[in-house]
């Protein structure tokens, strides 16, 4: 066996190419050479991927903002490797003198034993002649007690670095990063190693969870799927804010479903999900705040250069870059916090969403899209203390110049459903203000509060229900203020749309059981009932309307020639089904006439 001992003299300077050294003497026992050794130096460059579940970023870093600059750390060590002939191999970790560590953490010396194995494992021989030993060899930085899974047993091949890295909660992520980072690197005779950074072992989480009880221990713990992978417990501020960062083993197979849990007490508060993805071994910014019972995360739109899939828990804010779109991922709720989006002048829709979606508005939003508003191919809820200006367009695919809803569905099953909020809605050309596009369908409207306001339907459209030749299922009002709602030309403010020489113009039931109702409407439909027909095939139609006890005040008139404004429009060519007037709980306006009853 040879033994090999080697004194190395390291500097480390951070993005610098700048090659300093000190010399020292080599020494081979066993079969004593002396081999004069250059002067040597060790150049470092970190990096690491910084990123929020979008494009990841690989820097040349300093200690600054969202960068890093790892520093030697008392007990780092040098893990150096070298392939020989015979299948043997010079292996061995250089321990840094920490007498010798400069007050900046920048410059270490470096000292330890290098041993000759064989391809078993064993201590074996190999004379290196007048060659350097260390020519062709690399080394590995194992920083602040990071230690070899496995003695240097080479078993044939050379090592594989794994290593039991600390995973524990830390207060800051620069502890945790730079203990997941592999710095390595090839050595050269006369200059030394020169190491770089070659990736991280394992995934970081770098987390600010905000909104929380103040000065209270939270449980978070990451799942993935249903199986616990990390648990860490943290105490929040007196702000109700938790900042901290913890490592895992980095996800294996593919895709997985991950989540992060919290819980106080035992009673889970909610969950944050980090998405169906590989979690690579990089940092992980995640940034939420529990608010409206959810883990929002805030998403500026005007720096988008792209159109945007919205998540669950999305709060978007700001204007989107004209032209650009939002879809909403199935079953997601999302908060529009203050946006703009304006897609009528490109043939996108300004929110398209599907399944069962909910928006919560906060602050004031527009939405405007050419092939409409907001559109819903699923079952849609809209709640919240803000207001929306939702504006459909013409042109929609398909159908020509003809136009679509400022709110609608698009297929038989979007029920659309207003909860609270102040809401206003314009329909295109054919089209309902809300409910169908012309010649289009969409399931039950329903509002249950908030206020609807100065809602217009396109020209022969219903200013809430069906658009031109279009169908809607029932509809319910049983709270809040809906006022100043206005069919097209031909028709009903609330109901169906005129009818074409294609098709019928239909809405189901309307019922309105409470709150406040103003509905006006066109030239010759119902204020509350059916628009006009076409022809003796082509009907405009709705079902029995029903107002009951509870509302205050329905101002149904007539338009300029129909002879009645809650039933049916003018002609033979509408039909409405059974008008029921009633109720116990104040009196229904005088100003209201329904069927056979003109003012």
């Amino acid at each position: 066996m040879k033994t090999m001992k080697k004194t190395l003299g390291c500097l480390v300077m951070a993005a610098a190419l700048l090659f300093m050294g000190c010399s020292s003497d080599d020494t081979i026992t066993g079969e004593p050479k002396t081999i004069e050794q250059q002067p040597t130096a060790i150049q470092v460059t970190v990096g690491a991927g910084i990123s929020d579940g979008e494009a990841a970023t690989r820097s040349t870093v300093t200690k600054d903002g969202s960068t890093r600059t790892l520093k030697f750390t008392t007990g780092d060590k040098l893990y150096v490797v070298r392939e020989l002939a015979d299948g043997k191999h010079l292996a061995g970790e250089l321990t840094m003198k920490a007498d010798e560590l400069a007050a900046n953490g920048l410059s270490a010396t470096f000292e330890g034993t290098l041993k000759v194995y064989s391809s078993a494992g064993a201590s074996a021989s190999y004379d290196f002649g007048e060659e350097d030993p260390l020519t062709g060899s690399t080394a590995t930085l194992l920083h602040e007690g990071m230690t070899l899974n496995t003695d240097y047993s080479i078993n044939g091949t050379t090592q594989a670095l794994t290593f039991a890295n600390a995973t524990g909660v830390a207060a800051s992520v620069d502890a945790l990063m730079t203990k997941g980072l592999v710095v390595s690197g090839g050595y050269t005779a006369g200059t030394g190693y020169s190491l770089n950074t070659s990736s991280m072992t394992q995934p970081i989480l770098n987390c600010t969870i905000s909104g929380l009880q103040a000065s209270t221990t939270h449980q978070f713990v990451l799942k993935k799927y249903s199986t616990e992978v990390k648990s860490v417990a943290w105490t929040t501020n007196a702000s109700g804010t938790a900042s901290f960062a913890f490592a895992f083993a980095s996800s294996e197979g593919g895709s997985n479903k991950w989540t992060l849990e919290v819980k106080k007490g035992g009673s889970t508060v909610g969950s944050i999900s980090l998405g169906d993805r590989k979690l690579e071994s990089k940092v992980y910014n995640i940034n939420r705040q529990w608010k409206e019972n959810m883990f929002v995360r805030e998403v500026d739109l005007s720096g988008k250069s792209s159109n945007y899939t919205a998540q669950n828990g999305d709060m978007l804010t700001g204007a989107m870059p004209t032209g650009y779109k939002v879809t909403i991922e199935r079953g997601s709720t999302v908060i529009l916090s203050s946006a703009n989006i304006d897609c009528s002048s490109s043939s996108n829709r300004g929110i398209s969403c599907s399944g069962a979606t909910t928006i919560i508005l906060e602050g004031t939003n527009t939405i405007k899209g050419k092939y409409g508003g907001i559109i819903s191919e699923g079952s849609l809820t809209i709640k919240g203390s803000g207001t929306l200006t939702a504006t459909g367009g013409n042109g929609y695919p398909g159908i020509g110049c003809d136009g679509s809803p400022g709110i609608g569905g698009d297929g038989s099953s979007p029920n659309l459903v207003i909860e609270n909020g102040t809401i206003t809605a314009t329909g295109g050309t054919g089209a309902a203000g809300i409910g169908s596009r012309r010649d289009g369908t969409c399931g039950t409207i329903t509002i249950s509060g908030g206020t609807v306001e100065d809602v217009r339907g396109g020209s022969n459209g219903a200013g809430i229900g069906s658009g031109e030749g279009g169908t809607c299922g029932n509809i319910a009002i049983s709270g809040g203020t809906v006022e100043d709602v206005r069919g097209g030309s031909n028709g009903a403010g609330i109901g169906s749309g005129k009818a074409t020489s294609q098709n019928n113009s239909t809405c189901g039931d309307i019922t309105i059981s409470g709150g406040t109702v103003m509905a006006f409407g066109g030239e010759q439909a119902a204020g509350i009932g059916s628009g006009v027909g076409y022809s003796s095939s082509k009907k405009s139609i709705c079902g029995s309307v029903t107002i009951t006890k509870g509302v205050k005040t329905v101002e149904a008139t007539k338009g300029s020639r129909a002879p009645y404004s809650v039933g049916k429009g003018n002609g033979d060519y509408s039909t409405c089904g059974t008008v029921t007037i009633g109720g116990t709980e104040g009196p229904v306006s005088d100003r209201l006439n329904y069927s056979g009853h003109p003012k």
